[in-house]
């Protein structure tokens, strides 16, 4: 304890208690096709419009994933992390122009950059211009910039660091030539539907989620299809369930065209993709305004995941669907009695109201069987990395599987707390081993530091039994 002498403000570092770290558990990654926005670089977003300004329009025809995206924020959905993908026809796509001896291309691929209209303008100083742009409904406009290498005001270095709209291309001239009318740039294309051989490399790992960094956030994951195609290339659900596993994300499966019906979903879903704890899927799909055909449910559905705390079913009453006119189909209880077993969860209409009617996954093993059950897991897992991860800077010893154990059990006990946790005592609810038990010398002399935890989750009442007596009028 320091000795305080003088008034002030000290800080005191208490190694025995390091901060706990929060885990969100529902960040979703959406990955396919938008209209414009960075290529391959992921984009997080907390809102529709945030979306709309980086990537373009909601009703842009060619992909499920715009409107997918506004589905999951107006279902509560917080925070999406956006990975565009593009598959180009002819060269890159880009649209191009050049004015003034200036050669400048739109800042990402599509056919919205052929509405990019550009306009340059002498500035009093010297060696100084004034820079105009228009697209999409965006204006842009940047006043004194230079050619000269040296110069903060660089055209290439404020474009690249400002404007959505536009980039530099080739090299700088040294001086501007002639100006003349505004300049429209042609070129640019908005590309081909996505094959399997964007989403799969050749020993079959998933390419495009590889642009993903290790160290992202994503607890849910989205893979809308492009249209006209209208659902994923063969092999891409498998590669994205085995990401999944690999990271501990929960992928949601869009029916197929194939699942035209409950008895088409039965006998089709077995060449989907294997089973796995770490998958979910629903049928059918969504009726939305403005929309020629049926919508994916996967970013409606994530938006409600993401508003259930983990521990929680995100099913029943509570689990509206908002922002859709209906359902491409209606399922009842015939057809919920042959799906639910499968792993197949039905979107239902109940009085006016479109609710997700089940949260289980599409794993084999029973252990996974529930929702809930996989993602506090998950949520467990990753919280105790996290808030663990001083320990690899502390010699092994007894005093430190104490301090260990510990903080697992301060984590554990806030869970069950919030009633994350079967039992009606923490005792019933989990347990933690660090100790002698779960390490052998062998261990030790390695430097492995071993945690067993054990818990009990919640389990959803899908199944309540009422018994009902009637007494009948006696003969």
């Amino acid at each position: 304890m320091p000795n305080f002498r003088l008034p002030g403000v000290y800080l005191l570092l208490d190694r025995e208690a390091p901060p706990e770290a929060a885990t969100p558990t529902g960040v979703t990654a959406f990955v396919g096709r938008c209209e414009r926005g960075p290529v391959g670089h992921p984009v997080t977003l907390t809102s529709t419009a945030d979306f709309e300004r980086q990537f373009g329009a909601l009703t842009w025809p060619g992909s499920h994933l715009p409107q997918s995206v506004a589905l999951y924020f107006a279902n509560g959905g917080a925070t999406a992390v956006i990975l565009r993908h593009h598959r180009s026809r002819v060269d890159d796509d880009v649209a191009r122009l050049a004015i003034g001896g200036l050669n400048l291309r739109a800042a990402s691929p599509g056919a919205w950059g052929n509405s990019l209209v550009v306009e340059l303008k002498r500035a009093r100083q010297a060696g100084r211009f004034h820079l105009a742009i228009e697209a999409a409904g965006i204006t842009e406009r940047f006043d004194d910039l230079s050619l000269q290498s040296a110069d903060p005001r660089r055209v290439d270095l404020v474009l690249a660091a400002h404007s959505r709209l536009a980039r530099t291309s080739g090299t700088l001239p040294v001086r501007l030539g002639r100006l003349g009318p505004p300049a429209v740039a042609s070129g640019g294309s908005d590309g081909a539907p996505l094959a399997a051989a964007d989403y799969l490399a050749s020993d079959g790992a998933p390419r495009v989620l590889q642009q993903l960094p290790t160290d992202a956030v994503v607890n849910l994951l989205c893979l809308p299809p492009c249209r006209p195609a209208e659902e994923l290339p063969a092999g891409a659900v498998a590669a994205a369930q085995a990401w999944c596993e690999t990271r501990g994300a929960i992928l949601l499966v869009d029916p197929p065209l194939a699942w035209s019906s409950a008895a088409a979903a039965v006998a089709r879903q077995a060449t989907l993709a294997p089973p796995s704890a770490n998958a979910v899927a629903y049928l059918p799909r969504l009726l939305v305004e403005g929309t020629a055909k049926p919508l994916v449910p996967c970013g409606a559905v994530a938006g409600v995941i993401a508003r259930f705390p983990a521990w929680q079913a995100p099913a029943g009453a509570a689990a509206t669907l908002q922002g859709i006119e209906g359902l491409a189909m209606a399922l009842g209880n015939t057809e919920q009695s042959l799906l639910t077993p499968l792993g197949i969860n039905t979107l239902r209409r109940f009085d006016e109201r479109t609710l997700v009617w089940g949260a289980r996954t599409r794993s084999a093993d029973p252990t996974w069987r529930y929702l809930s059950d996989r993602r506090t897991l998950l949520l467990i897992e990753s919280d105790m990395r996290r808030s663990l991860a001083w320990v690899v800077f502390e010699p092994d010893s007894e005093p430190l599987w104490a301090r260990v154990r510990q903080q697992a059990q301060d984590l554990l006990d806030g869970l069950f707390r919030q009633g994350a946790l079967a039992g009606q005592t923490a005792t019933q609810a989990y347990f933690v081993r660090c100790d002698r038990s779960t390490m052998t010398q062998a261990d030790l002399d390695a430097g492995r530091l071993i945690l067993e935890v054990g818990v009990a989750p919640r389990r959803p009442a899908e199944f309540i039994i009422i018994r009902l007596l009637f007494e009948s009028q006696r003969p």
